[in-house]
């Protein structure tokens, strides 16, 4: 997750500027978030209305500013000498620290003095330079393409013929020649959690005319049709604690994905499933991310790369897809969690 503060969701707006062209480096995999507060201060402008326009389609989702976010910026402004004007920063970094994110910033001076705190950085680094979180433990883990394409990562066997290959046209995430946000018009001038909503809607009416396992009513009386997300991702039980259906949304990368979620208590589970990696994925019909890089966290999916998210005449293909993706998951693992110690 990255968080977004002010200074930099504003220079992004320009398509040439440092702070977009790091953007675009960005592992596509992580959500693009601000902060209420950075988001109250970025609409104070003065912007004009495309500009905001354009923010919201950069934005993958809004973090509300809670109590416990209070407490970490308070911490942060009282051991960070109680500088005049620094409390809305104390409350930015406060909310991307609460939430493991890293912040991305043109302003590294005014932030830098929170990193003791555990504050994680990204700066204006310059068109010639590493983005220093490249350097920072992380990767972006493999890709699957559905058609069969098998594993991707970084251009490694590519196949031209296949669909969605960067040879044959690239994903948004390593082709596109300006940034994705900026080329999908249909939905401009849509909200972030405008489109969420309307999107999840979608699928939650597919998944009822279906019929399969995954329903989009609630497992729990009175079994009533869900309410569509507002975020980036929905979940979906699968039958025990611990475990459920995952499927997530990229605007910026230009993806979906289906998977099988594992919280930190059920984190074990992964090493007993992967022993049956190769059935699972048979059964799959596609071999799937197996993301163990998280500390507590465990997640076993296929992703749909190549898709426009903004252009509701794709919605059609995405939600087969999906649909079809979370139902496969559900009588794969179904059993096989209820088996599991």
């Amino acid at each position: 997750m990255i968080h977004l503060d002010t200074s930099f969701l504003i220079r992004i707006l320009d398509p040439d500027a440092p702070e977009t062209r790091l953007l675009e480096t960005m592992d596509p995999d992580e959500d693009i978030v601000v902060s209420a507060l950075a988001w109250a201060e970025f609409q104070c402008g003065p912007i004009k209305p495309a500009e905001q326009e354009m923010a919201t389609r950069i934005v993958d989702s809004y973090r509300d500013f809670t109590i416990e976010h209070a407490g970490v910026a308070a911490r942060l402004f009282n051991e960070s000498g109680r500088r005049r004007g620094s409390l809305q920063d104390c409350a930015i970094a406060a909310a991307a620290i609460h939430d493991g994110a890293r912040l991305a910033t043109a302003n590294l001076t005014d932030f830098r003095r929170f990193e003791p705190a555990g504050l994680v950085l990204i700066g204006d680094l310059g068109s010639d330079a590493r983005p220093e979180w490249l350097d920072a433990g992380s990767r972006p883990p493999p890709e699957v393409q559905d058609s069969g394409a098998g594993w991707y990562a970084g251009g490694q066997g590519a196949d031209p013929s296949r669909e969605g290959s960067p040879a044959s046209g690239g994903s948004p995430a390593s082709s596109r020649t300006g940034p994705l946000w900026m080329r999908e018009a249909s939905l401009a001038g849509v909200s972030a959690p405008e489109f969420h909503w309307e999107y999840w809607d979608a699928v939650l009416d597919k998944l009822n005319r279906v019929g399969g396992p995954v329903s989009g009513n609630s497992a729990h009386p009175p079994f009533a049709r869900r309410t569509p997300a507002k975020d980036n991702w929905m979940s979906f039980p699968i039958g025990r604690s611990g475990f459920y259906l995952y499927t997530t949304t990229h605007r910026t990368a230009g993806r979906i994905s289906a998977s099988l979620y594992m919280s930190k208590h059920r984190a074990s589970a992964f090493d007993r499933l992967m022993r049956d990696r190769e059935a699972i994925e048979s059964s799959m019909g596609s071999p799937m991310v197996w993301d163990d890089l998280k500390p507590n966290e465990r997640e076993i999916g296929v992703l749909l790369k190549n898709v426009v998210l903004n252009d509701p005449n794709d919605w059609a293909r995405q939600h087969e897809w999906l649909v079809r993706k979370l139902n496969l998951l559900d009588r794969v693992f179904r059993p096989r969690i209820k088996r599991l110690p």
